[in-house]
């Protein structure tokens, strides 16, 4: 199996993937700033190399499965060279053989620009919005996984309209203390040192010493670019079935970098898998 974002026929396929089809969601709903130029979907070297020619130097790899199978857990996404695509796949494999892995071909990752930050903007059409937040250095897996979260906020659908960035604060239900922060910044530096397989001081120069709140520029980019545009396409979103979703990325370079739509069934499924395995685990 290879499928392709640009090919109109492997949509049909391409829509029984999770993280694929939220991608796709993305490049459809958000395109003036989704920075995925294409993506794939394969699950074989041999898949990989009809392709290899066709991508840049950088890649964004991403374990994936098929909605309603066991989910490919474990394996983080990452940002490589072509060359280590193969190690990519084995990992994948390991963790769950029906796994694939979803690769992007994107402009961010080819300019090697540093992580400012990532967020998750969660819509519950109707009621509320929420947005997470983490601070320069940690990437989005931080939030999606559960991990860590700098900063929260939770508008009223009623107000969504009338949010400025300079009174954003209002709703704000979460703000990370120094010393909380202290040890957010040590599992991320762990964490650099174990994947990254970079060294300590390598680490700590990608982490910052002390937590500062979301920019009142990226407050803007968030609001402008994700929650109003995303309310004025409400038409279009009926038409996809979507009611509760996330918008999630990171921040590169001062700019918004989303990289999914996710929906709910795919944490759905995600947890029930869980409890299932620790169900076992207990027998």
């Amino acid at each position: 199996m290879l499928y392709e974002m640009k090919k109109k026929s492997d949509i049909k396929y391409i829509q029984q993937y999770g993280k694929a089809y939220g991608a796709f969601l993305l490049h459809y709903v958000l395109h003036s700033i989704c920075g995925i130029n294409n993506f794939f979907v394969f699950d074989s070297i041999e898949e990989f190399k009809k392709i290899e020619g066709r991508l840049p130097k950088i890649v964004v790899l991403r374990a994936d499965a098929k909605i309603g199978d066991k989910p490919t857990l474990g394996v983080r996404g990452r940002a490589t060279r072509k060359t280590a695509v193969a190690d990519y796949i084995n990992d994948v494999k390991e963790h769950n053989p029906d796994g694939v892995v979803l690769c992007m071909d994107t402009d961010v990752e080819n300019q090697n620009k540093s992580i400012d930050g990532s967020f998750n903007v969660y819509f519950d059409w109707g009621k509320k919005v929420y947005i997470d937040y983490l601070g320069a250095g940690f990437d989005v897996g931080g939030i999606t996984k559960g991990e860590d979260n700098h900063e929260m906020w939770q508008i009223d659908w009623n107000n969504l309209l009338f949010v400025k960035p300079n009174d954003m604060n209002r709703y704000r239900t979460y703000l990370i203390s120094d010393e909380e922060y202290k040890k957010s910044a040590e599992r991320k530096i762990k964490f650099l040192m174990k994947n990254n397989k970079c060294n300590e001081e390598e680490a700590r120069k990608q982490v910052p010493e002390t937590y500062k709140s979301m920019p009142p520029s990226i407050k803007e980019e968030i609001l402008d670019k994700i929650v109003f545009e995303i309310y004025s396409k409400k038409d279009d979103l009926r038409k996809l079935g979507l009611k509760s979703f996330g918008v999630q990325g990171m921040i590169r370079g001062g700019e918004l970098f989303p990289v999914e739509i996710n929906r709910m069934e795919r944490f759905i499924e995600k947890d029930v898998f869980l409890r299932n395995e620790r169900d076992y685990e207990g027998r």
